[in-house]
């Protein structure tokens, strides 16, 4: 049978309610509301205001969905500098600060994270009273309580991490005082330990990961050793990167969710969707920051939480990428 989008001809259905099951290109006019509808493509990609955070914060971890999201660890305060271990949980309108022992076994800022909000992991980072570098330091999330994991085999900080609890990458980052600062190598965990795996292309810390520990996407980042800011894109295929067209700009201190071929980036100097090919620019958050969290969200997708704009903020964005829905037809 032809969709309705390749009908003409029919007459539009009078209906008391709206249809279930509606396929693209359905017109009706719902005679309780009054309205002329269609089943179309939407236009407007937006940013809107989420639950405020139970403190400001920046530079945290996070993993999960819009409506099911979950974020530990980060910077509280700036100066003197306090790091948290505190972990909360959002359910797509307000977040719970959950209560011990429930906290992180031990405060993290700028480390990776990955997984759902009754299953995740936390590895790497910097910790309350280091200097700028990076750790070792693995723990997962069971939904109520953290445990430590073997360490990992190199230490660092703002690096790429994505995929699930017991599969998960990570790639890239940063851990001076070492030389070159920047890091390349990749590992992946299994559950049980993290194994060294084929390093990135193109050395950068402060960078972003999406999807799967077989099919993942890293962007943006920072080199100290080079050029600096960076807009270069790979993809792993579980085994090998390979290099993949460009960012629209190099970004730094960024966030992003998603997978290979479906990410939300966002950034205080812009805002970018990638469709496992090109990037494309997008509506801006409403509120600038950077250092905000990373992962929350899925596909197109995403949560923006805390963040620092000339002091740390607790609000929250969420970015809603329109697809297929129902619309209403108006005139003008």
């Amino acid at each position: 049978m032809a969709g309705y989008n390749t009908i003409r001809g029919l007459r539009v259905k009078y209906l008391s309610a709206d249809p279930a099951n509606v396929e693209a290109g359905q017109v009706w006019y719902n005679s309780t509301t009054g309205l002329l509808k269609v089943n179309a493509q939407g236009t407007n990609n937006t940013w809107a205001s989420g639950g405020n955070y139970p403190t400001v914060v920046s530079n945290i971890q996070s993993a999960g969905t819009q409506t099911a999201g979950l974020a530990f660890g980060g910077v509280t305060q700036n100066s003197p500098q306090i790091v948290t271990t505190l972990t909360s949980s959002y359910n797509g309108t307000s977040w719970t600060g959950l209560s011990a022992p429930s906290n992180l076994g031990t405060a993290i800022q700028w480390g990776g994270g990955c997984g759902t909000q009754t299953a995740a992991l936390c590895f790497s980072g910097n910790g309350p009273g280091q200097p700028a570098s990076g750790s070792v330091i693995s723990q997962a999330w069971n939904g109520s309580a953290w445990t430590g994991t073997p360490n990992m085999n190199t230490a660092r900080m703002a690096d790429a991490g994505c995929g699930t609890s017991t599969a998960a990458l990570c790639a890239g980052g940063y851990n001076p005082p070492g030389s070159p600062a920047s890091v390349n190598a990749t590992e992946e965990y299994n559950g049980s330990s993290w194994s060294s795996v084929n390093n990135i292309n193109t050395t950068r810390g402060y960078v972003v990961g999406n999807g799967l520990q077989t099919a993942a996407v890293i962007y943006g980042g920072y080199d100290w050793g080079g050029p600096g800011g960076r807009n270069n894109t790979e993809e792993y295929d579980g085994t090998n990167w390979t290099s993949v067209n460009n960012m629209p700009a190099a970004v730094y201190g960024h966030g992003g969710s998603g997978e290979q071929t479906a990410v939300i980036m966002w950034s205080s100097p812009y805002c970018a969707l990638y469709d496992g090919t090109n990037w494309t620019n997008t509506t801006s958050m409403t509120s600038a920051r950077g250092s905000t969290s990373k992962q929350i969200g899925s596909g197109n997708n995403g949560v923006a939480l805390g963040g620092d704009n000339s002091g740390l903020v607790n609000s929250t964005e969420e970015y809603e990428k329109i697809g297929l829905g129902d619309r209403t037809i108006t005139t003008s």
